[in-house]
C-alpha cells in the first residue's frame, strides 16, 4: 500500500487473473496483473499464499516518483523491481515478510513497480538497465 508515496506489497487476487498482461524483462515473460487503481495498489499481494512461477503484480503510476513499498500482511518473500518507462532502474531482491514495518525506496524515480517471486531477478539476470516491455 502506498502511504503517501509508500505502497505495501500486498493484493488479494480473485484467482490470479482479472487483468492479465505479459511483462517482458530482457526476454523473460511474466503473466502480470495490473494494479493501476488506488484500491488495487492498497491491497497489493496481501492474502496470497504465493505467486505462480512466472506471475507478478505490476503497479502502474501516472507520474514517476520514488514510491516506497513495505511488506505489511505479506506471507512470502518477493523481489521488487522499479521501472522507469521501459528500463529497470532498481531491483531489491528477496524482501521478506518480517521486514515490515521497514519501507523500501528506489534511488531514483520510477513509474512502474513489478513484484515477482523472491530469487527470480537473480536467477534470470534481471538488473538495473534491463529492458522492460508490457504487452
Amino acid at each position: 500500500m502506498v502511504v503517501g508515496t509508500i505502497y505495501y506489497a500486498v493484493i488479494t487476487f480473485a484467482p490470479f487473473g482479472i487483468s492479465h498482461n505479459i511483462a517482458i524483462i530482457d526476454g523473460n515473460e511474466f503473466s502480470v496483473q495490473i494494479a493501476d487503481s488506488i484500491d488495487e495498489r492498497d491491497k497489493g499481494l496481501s492474502g496470497r499464499n504465493s505467486l505462480g512461477g512466472k506471475e507478478g503484480l505490476l503497479f502502474v503510476f501516472d507520474e514517476s516518483d520514488e514510491y516506497g513499498f513495505w511488506m505489511k500482511d505479506m506471507k512470502f518473500p518477493i523481489d521488487i523491481i522499479w521501472i522507469e518507462n521501459n528500463e529497470v532502474v532498481y531491483v531489491l531482491p528477496n524482501v521478506k515478510p518480517d521486514s515490515y514495518p521497514s519501507v523500501f525506496y528506489p534511488p531514483q524515480p520510477a513509474n512502474k513497480v513489478l513484484e515477482i517471486n523472491a530469487g527470480l531477478s537473480e536467477s534470470l539476470g534481471i538488473m538495473k538497465y534491463s529492458s522492460f516491455l508490457l504487452k
